[in-house]
């Protein structure tokens, strides 16, 4: 896989809304081709991300039971590292200090391109 960066593709301004026709653009045919195998490989980390922590919970941390390591042929093999997150309760937030939640959240908007090109 190829990883080239388009820079400054000229298109004709059009109404917002309106359609463009990028069929005698190849670089942008080709941009829109490689966004969509970058997405399939984004998916394909997602099911590896799923199944590695399937193996974690199902496999290892049971082999650990309460060790903090794992041994292989004297060597630390995993380790098990004690962390944390903060999360907010937006709307336990919401809900019992409306104002103050109101003065720290905000929305920002964004869009985003859904492609649908052929992978090849």
């Amino acid at each position: 896989m190829s990883t080239s960066v388009i820079v400054n593709v000229p298109t004709p301004a059009a109404p917002k809304g309106a359609r463009v026709n990028f069929t005698n653009k190849p670089e942008v045919i080709a941009a829109l081709r490689e966004i969509a195998n970058l997405k399939a490989v984004e998916a394909e980390g997602k099911r590896a991300e799923a199944l590695r922590k399937a193996l974690e919970a199902e496999v290892v941390r049971p082999a650990l039971g309460d060790a903090s390591e794992g041994i292989i042929r004297g060597m630390v093999a995993v380790k098990v590292v004690k962390s944390q997150s903060r999360k907010v309760d937006n709307a336990l937030l919401d809900e019992a200090f409306p104002e103050a939640s109101a003065a720290v959240v905000s929305y920002v908007p964004f869009s985003y391109l859904k492609v649908n090109v052929p992978l090849s």
